[in-house]
């Protein structure tokens, strides 16, 4: 779970690296897996021959699909995540800024309207 301020990774290839929270949109306190927040990016990747679609301090619709702590499904299981991640979203629907995402991601997503693309492009789902 996180919270408002909290600083988080990015594991799509938009160009950020770390966010921070400024506004939890599902729900009032905490920011769990499948959750939309409004971000603001703290660190990007460097400019390389093409421009990067994100920089420094742009705010950005983000959905967490990595969580630190236990999370328990309704099998019996808990799986945990080592950090907490995001990607960035566009702000009108759920389809990423990206067309990579680098890692696994929550398998909790399935439940998440509009996430099946989210999916698909993940590396692996847990």
């Amino acid at each position: 779970m996180a919270v408002v301020g909290t600083v988080v990774n990015v594991i799509d290839k938009s160009g950020a690296l770390k966010v921070k929270c400024i506004r939890i949109l599902n729900g009032k306190y905490f920011w769990r897996v499948g959750s939309r927040a409004m971000v603001v990016v703290k660190n990007s990747r460097p400019a390389r021959k093409r421009k990067r679609s994100v920089q420094a301090g742009e705010i950005h619709m983000a959905l967490m699909v990595q969580c630190v702590g236990s999370q328990s499904r309704p099998t019996g299981y808990s799986i945990s995540f080592p950090d907490t991640n995001v990607i960035l979203v566009k702000k009108s629907d759920l389809t990423p800024l990206s067309n990579r995402i680098v890692g696994t991601i929550s398998q909790s997503l399935r439940f998440v309207p509009g996430a099946r693309r989210i999916l698909s492009m993940a590396y692996d789902a847990f």
